[in-house]
């Protein structure tokens, strides 16, 4: 924000702050003028204050637009016949679980329908050479904290048991630096202190106002929601002084933030080790997606032992056992909608009829594809083609003649970085993880186990134009630079190599089933607002990493939102049914 646009918004605030009287409005700008004039945290409050004023001037909210405003169609009773539910749900990653679980235990007849053989979405294993046990995508899972929306998911639904957690170490690497983070955040903190003496009187306020913030956030999702709760018409007026740390860094970006506190970039890119886990923006990634991924060293991440298919297979049979059905290894093909209303789908196995359809599916994928945008107004068209894929990957899995010697997720910035001329890629980071070490179940006794990620563009088209005879050229230019990151991540362990396959953006696409074979889903923006949970056609919401954000915690959130629509409805119906 420039000084001319700050100083503008400030005077149109005291213009609404006199033209309305608004007492609240007149304490926010009385906070504003007591800050440093021009300061981050100055522009980030007028920036927020500014936001709010003219969304309550314009009438604006998520769901404002008529077009969302619709009422779900409830059903008198659960309908008969096998083609014939309360709710479908299209695709089984843990948002549609979630959305499952919810409103089939609320009484509702609800179909799954997944593409693959199998269910999760990310959250499955796939098996090689008949002994060896791989995740998708779930490395660690977050939101299991006394606060934590997973946690509450589980309980609600008598899930603990079915589970057992591993916790989750992270280790950092800087050319020769290698260093493993303590287990627990204060730990971390006195680390960073004597690790990096010149930001120490920096790195302490900058993690507590961190701390706070984190606080602040999961504070409505007190006691045991699933989603955070609404807050009162008061509370959103005065959220700044209820919640100001978590206020202020709503519109900054992690490396704003930091550059409030810290100076060191060796340090900034330890405390900034996390940001691949929600996208390839790294100091751009906005601060409020970051301080839930503060849970991992507050709470604790965890990975699930057995694999991630374990907590999928077992929602799948909690939700059996509430009455509802999923069948897997059936593709839906189209969304039918009759005079803009949701009223089932069509597959390739028959068609399933339903007034409510949740999409657990990419969202432009699914307005493009399944809803088709002739059904769409052309403003929501324009809307769809805004949508971007967020980062794919290149990811290598290997298998060795002994384990690996760690079993943390490790963040490595190379000394230099590696050339790739061969892929068009100059290589300054990966990432990597032995899930085998972690959890020695999924492996052959004495065996080892390596997962090598390498961020990379969401592309698919450009592979899939590739004629068969291109693209095998690729995979073995992939091999040799893969080999280089090998050697030097662990020189012992390549020369124990003993299998290994890699995936590109077109494995992600064939699998993941998403645009491009992004492997987070659409880039999540919460400023474009769109996509919302509701759709523009009656009876059709959406959930998953495109609506609310990527990983387990933010699409349990998700679907937790889709199911909030209605679930009420079918505890009413179920009520109603008994007297």
């Amino acid at each position: 924000m420039s000084k001319d646009q700050l100083l503008e918004q400030i005077e149109f605030l005291k213009q609404a702050a006199e033209l309305t009287g608004d007492a609240r409005l007149k304490a926010a700008l009385s906070m504003i003028q007591l800050m440093p004039a021009g300061s981050p945290q100055q522009k980030g409050m007028v920036a927020e204050v500014y936001r709010q004023v003219k969304e309550a001037m314009n009438g604006y909210s998520q769901a404002s637009a008529p077009e969302l405003e619709w009422e779900p169609t409830i059903l008198p009773q659960a309908p008969e016949g096998d083609d014939q539910y309360d709710v479908i749900i299209i695709g089984s990653g843990m948002g549609g679980l979630t959305a499952g679980l919810e409103l089939a235990s609320a009484g509702a007849k609800v179909l799954i329908l997944e593409a693959h053989y199998t269910f999760g979405g990310a959250a499955h294993n796939y098996m090689r050479k008949g002994k060896y046990t791989f995740d998708a995508g779930v490395e660690t899972v977050s939101g299991l904290g006394h606060l934590g929306s997973v946690n509450h998911f589980l309980k609600r639904h008598d899930l603990w048991n079915d589970i057992e957690l591993l916790k989750t170490s992270f280790h950092f690497r800087m050319g020769s630096r290698y260093v493993a983070i303590p287990n627990t955040l204060e730990d971390w903190i006195e680390d960073l202190c004597q690790r990096y003496p010149n930001d120490a009187e920096g790195i302490r306020p900058f993690f507590q106002t961190a701390i706070t913030a984190y606080e602040e956030k999961y504070s409505f999702f007190e006691p045991d929601r699933i989603t955070p709760r609404p807050p009162t018409d008061e509370e959103k007026m005065s959220y700044a002084q209820l919640h100001p740390n978590n206020y202020r860094l709503m519109t900054t970006t992690w490396g704003e933030f930091m550059g409030e506190y810290l100076k060191d970039p060796a340090l900034r890119k330890e405390v900034s080790l996390l940001t691949h886990f929600i996208g390839d923006r790294n100091e751009d990634t906005p601060t409020s997606d970051m301080l839930p991924l503060l849970g991992y060293f507050i709470v604790g991440g965890y990975r699930i032992k057995g694999g991630s298919a374990k907590l999928a297979n077992a929602l799948i049979s909690k939700f059996r056992e509430y009455g509802g059905v999923a069948r897997h290894s059936v593709t839906v093909n189209k969304v039918i909608i009759e005079n803009g209303v949701a009223k089932g789908v069509e597959t390739e196995k028959g068609t399933f009829y339903a007034p409510i359809v949740i999409s657990n599916v990419d969202p432009r994928l699914l307005y493009e594809n399944l809803v088709g945008l002739e059904n769409l107004t052309e403003d929501y068209q324009a809307k769809v083609a805004t949508l971007e894929p967020s980062m794919s990957a290149f990811i290598f899995q290997g298998v060795f003649s002994k384990p690996f010697p760690t079993d943390a997720i490790v963040t490595y910035y190379f000394d230099e970085p590696v050339e790739a001329p061969e892929i068009g890629m100059t290589i300054g980071r990966c990432s990597y993880v032995s899930a085998g070490t972690h959890d020695p179940e999924l492996l052959p006794d004495g065996e080892g186990q390596l997962t090598i990620n390498l961020n990379y563009p969401a592309d698919a088209d450009k592979f899939a134009a590739m004629s068969k005879e291109e693209y095998a050229e690729l995979k073995e230019k992939l091999d040799g630079v893969f080999m280089k990151l090998l050697r030097k991540i662990d020189p012992d362990m390549a020369d124990h190599l003993l299998w290994f396959e890699i995936s590109t953006p077109k494995t992600a696409r064939q699998y993941l089933r998403t645009y491009q074979g992004s492997i987070y889903n659409i880039r999540f923006d919460k400023d474009r607002k769109f996509p919302n949970t509701n759709a523009p056609i009656q009876g059709l919401y959406l959930c998953g990493a495109g609506v609310h954000g990527p990983g387990v915690e933010a699409v349990v959130i998700s679907g937790g939102y889709a199911s909030e629509k209605v679930k009420s409805h079918f505890e009413a119906r179920r009520e109603a049914a008994v007297k």
